[in-house]
C-alpha cells in the first residue's frame, strides 16, 4: 500500500470447492499497479498469499499462470498436469495446461474442482 493507502497490487485467494472435500485453497488473478511493475511486488504478493494458505493449514495450493511460472517455480509449486487435479467439462475430466501446485500434507489420488476452471 502506498502512503496515501491506495493498493499497489492483489491477489485473489480463496478455498477450491472439491471432491473429495479436501483443504485446497486456489490463487487466482495477481495483479501490480502499472507505476509499480518490476518492483518484486509480484513476487512479494506470491509469497505472502503462498505463506498465508499455509498458515490457514492448507493441503495444497493450486493456481494456473503463465507469467507468474518463474515465480512460483521458486516458491516450491510444480506443473499440475498429471491429472490430480481436474474438473469435468462436458462429462470429461479436463486439466488446464497452465495449472502448478503445491502439496504440503497427503492427499488423495484424485481431487475433483468442484466449479470448474478458475
Amino acid at each position: 500500500m502506498q502512503a496515501d493507502g491506495e493498493p499497489i497490487g492483489q491477489a485473489s485467494c480463496f478455498w477450491v470447492p472439491c471432491r473429495p472435500p479436501t483443504r485446497l485453497v486456489g490463487i487466482g488473478d495477481v495483479a501490480v499497479a502499472p507505476d509499480h511493475r518490476h518492483r518484486q511486488v509480484a513476487r512479494t504478493l506470491c509469497t505472502l498469499a503462498t505463506q498465508e494458505a499455509w498458515r490457514l493449514h492448507a493441503s495444497a495450493i493450486l493456481l494456473k499462470t503463465k507469467p507468474l511460472r518463474t515465480v512460483f517455480g521458486e516458491l516450491g509449486f510444480v506443473a499440475a498436469t498429471d491429472g490430480r487435479f481436474f474438473y469435468k467439462e462436458n462429462g470429461t475430466p479436463t486439466v488446464d495446461p497452465d495449472w502448478m501446485a503445491a502439496v504440503s500434507a497427503e492427499l488423495p489420488a484424485t481431487i475433483e474442482l468442484e466449479e470448474g476452471d478458475f
